[in-house]
């Protein structure tokens, strides 16, 4: 799943817990931290970690399986910004996406 695929499923009113039984997470986990493969970008495949089942211990990068992860977002962080942009029809996914990742460059 790339970071366009999540924006699109959010802006539905899919339910955030479903997300997490459909994608093998614990919907009563601390945190579910939002990671992208190789580095951030639209194009990258993103990877979901529960932090107290995963040694990620906050790292920007870290490695699993001789595979890089690049943190991105806490999942919540994503959510509340899906809940306040979704009803906005002058927003394109591709411009969410466009401004979550410049966000989490600059900002985060």
């Amino acid at each position: 799943m790339k970071l366009l695929d999540l924006v699109n499923l959010f802006k539905t009113n899919i339910v955030f817990e479903d997300f997490l039984k459909n994608n093998s997470l614990n919907s009563n986990s601390e945190s579910i931290e939002i990671y992208m493969i190789d580095k951030v970008d639209s194009n990258s495949e993103l990877a979901f970690f529960e932090i107290e089942n995963e040694n990620t211990d906050g790292l920007i990068i870290f490695e699993k399986n001789n595979v890089k992860y690049h943190s991105f977002f806490n999942f919540h962080y994503f959510i509340d910004f899906m809940d306040e942009v979704k009803e906005n029809k002058n927003l394109s996914s591709e411009k969410l996406v466009e401004i979550l990742i410049n966000y989490s460059i600059n900002d985060a």
